[in-house]
């Protein structure tokens, strides 16, 4: 229920969007390899230019109470002011993972944003990907504080 509502507002049945965003969800993976699996699906279909100095993995509950990770990018970033994660330059068309697991579904917040920078760290130190050319990496949730992972 919850997916075909989110596809209806953010997906292809969406015909106000310019853009059409797809979600990497279950499919019977973990949610490690549902991150690589997204990150390739990325970087066959829509890799950020050079200009791109900043990218922010988002985090917020969903109606589900699950929680569901996107990805943005900027030209600018500013340590001192996390507004700059709202200057939307790139978006992926593979921008949303989903974060479903019984387990993390049952988790604060705080060990969900604590997930969330394990998971990125450890990608970021076993693979090479578009992102290793990014300055700047972030996560967090909209409504809080971001996370500086690199």
């Amino acid at each position: 229920m919850i997916k075909n509502l989110f596809e209806k507002i953010f997906g292809k049945q969406n015909k106000s969007l310019k853009k059409e965003f797809l979600t990497i969800s279950d499919g019977g993976l973990t949610i490690p390899e549902r991150f690589s699996k997204g990150i390739e699906m990325i970087e066959s279909e829509s890799l950020p230019n050079e200009r791109i100095k900043a990218v922010n993995f988002g985090l917020f509950e969903t109606t589900s109470n699950s929680y569901m990770m996107y990805l943005m990018g900027a030209e600018k970033y500013d340590e001192n002011h996390d507004d700059w994660a709202c200057d939307v330059d790139y978006e992926p068309k593979y921008k949303y993972l989903d974060l479903d697991d019984s387990d993390l579904n049952e988790s604060s917040w705080e060990d969900v944003l604590g997930f969330s920078v394990s998971l990125i760290s450890k990608y970021l130190n076993d693979n090479k990907s578009f992102l290793t050319k990014i300055e700047n990496i972030t996560t967090g949730f909209d409504d809080g504080n971001l996370t500086k992972i690199k």
